[in-house]
């Protein structure tokens, strides 16, 4: 079985990434996948740097996260062009663990904020959606990353939203009432019922 889990920004995709490792889930983060490329791999930064510029690299060749993602979200067409860079390399790595999972027999999950974006829903089998309220989002994003409720709105406002998301899942996990016992709680049922 591989699992796909989704949501918005600040919905609580990594707190449940976090629960399930700690029920000993194999679990891939696409999050993760994404830095890695973006720190360690040649290739992914020279693409960058083709299509961006120096001006965001730093001295030592190190990608200026913060600045390319004011780029990314001010300008739609950066933001797709960024992304034909890194999904390919994303789902090529996602492809290649989940058919490793496959061929053991071992159930895997794969957190993908894009799962339904990029085209990876035939990757998994079951999908999770992580959902909470929209102000829920905002609030937790100000506060996670220290920035304005205006910025956060407008990060929110140029992802899918979870409601249009909802008709893709499987499992609605809400993340909105029971804080995270409750979520930890249903995480837990909801793996042991594929791992059974």
């Amino acid at each position: 079985m591989i699992l796909g889990i989704t949501g918005g920004i600040a919905s609580g995709k990594s707190t449940v990434v976090r629960i399930l490792r700690e029920l000993g889930a194999r679990v891939v983060d696409c999050d993760d996948l994404v830095r890695c490329l973006t720190d360690h791999e040649p290739e992914i930064l020279n693409a960058i740097r083709t299509r961006f510029g120096e001006e965001y690299f730093s001295g030592a060749g190190a990608l200026l996260r913060g600045r390319l993602g004011q780029l990314i979200l001010e300008d739609e067409q950066a933001r797709h062009e960024l992304e034909a860079i890194l999904h390919p390399r994303v789902i090529e790595t996602c492809s290649r663990i989940s058919e490793d999972s496959k061929s053991r027999n071992e159930p895997l999950a794969i957190c993908a904020p894009l799962l339904i974006e990029a085209d990876m829903l035939y990757l998994v089998d079951r999908t999770w959606l992580v959902s909470c309220t929209r102000e829920q989002q905002v609030e937790r994003l100000m506060q996670r990353n220290g920035i304005s409720r205006e910025l956060a709105e407008q990060w929110i406002s140029i992802q899918m939203p979870l409601e249009e998301k909802q008709k893709y899942a499987d499992d609605v996990l809400d993340n909105s009432v029971d804080g995270i016992e409750g979520l930890a709680d249903e995480v837990s049922r909801r793996w042991n019922e594929i791992i059974r």
